[in-house]
């Protein structure tokens, strides 16, 4: 309540360690002066752990209404996708490996967003890098994104584009905003991630300052 009354309402964002990712990445590149993290690795919606963040959040937005100006949501993507043996998050960046959507992972995902009492902005996944950083033989021919990633997390967001119809839930194409080619993985100095589907510092920077030209305005619910 002090700090809103100095700085304005709040930007919340919520997630798990893509968010974090996300969290820094935005931090460093807004001027909002009142942008707050409630972020934890390992915690999405579909595991409401005790040890989440979750779990009576909904009681913090009614009691702190008047302080929050928009929630923001973001997770990572491989988590609501499934390999051909029902795994999420699992056996799918191979050329050859099959994919589909985790639709149980993503129905509570919606279903936790949507009986939030607030307006919620859904930030959808970036596309992760799934190159083994250690293994020098995947740079042979340069640092460049895993191709197989490239096509999951495109398919992902179309499906999310499409599948996310609640009158209190809007969508953000994060894929759009990044506009990540293959040759992301390495901008000048910087190799932009820091193991197979998390940024570095440096890679941090870089999109921090993409989502700033996009403006942050634009991922707020209105």
């Amino acid at each position: 309540d002090s700090c809103s009354k100095i700085f304005g309402p709040a930007i919340i964002l919520i997630g798990d360690s893509h968010a974090m990712n996300i969290y820094n990445s935005i931090a460093s590149s807004t001027k909002n002066n009142f942008f707050v993290g409630v972020v934890k690795g390992g915690c999405r919606p579909e595991n409401m752990s005790k040890n989440c963040q979750y779990i009576g959040f909904n009681d913090f937005i009614k009691t702190n209404s008047s302080d929050i100006r928009s929630l923001i949501f973001h997770q990572s993507g491989s988590y609501l996708l499934e390999d051909g043996r029902g795994r999420p998050d699992g056996d799918i960046f191979k050329e050859d490996s099959t994919f589909f959507i985790n639709k149980k992972g993503f129905e509570s995902t919606l279903t936790y967003l949507h009986n939030l009492d607030i307006d919620v902005t859904w930030l959808g996944p970036f596309i992760e890098g799934r190159v083994n950083m250690r293994d020098v033989k995947n740079f042979k021919n340069g640092f460049k994104i895993n191709p197989k990633s490239i096509e999951v997390f495109n398919y992902l967001d179309d499906y999310l584009i499409n599948s996310i119809l609640s009158n209190n839930i809007s969508y953000v194409s994060l894929i759009n905003i990044l506009e990540m080619k293959d040759d992301f993985l390495k901008i000048d100095d910087c190799i932009t991630f820091a193991n197979v589907d998390h940024f570095s510092k440096c890679g941090e920077t870089i999109i921090g300052t993409r989502i700033n030209k996009a403006n942050l305005q634009s991922l707020e619910s209105n």
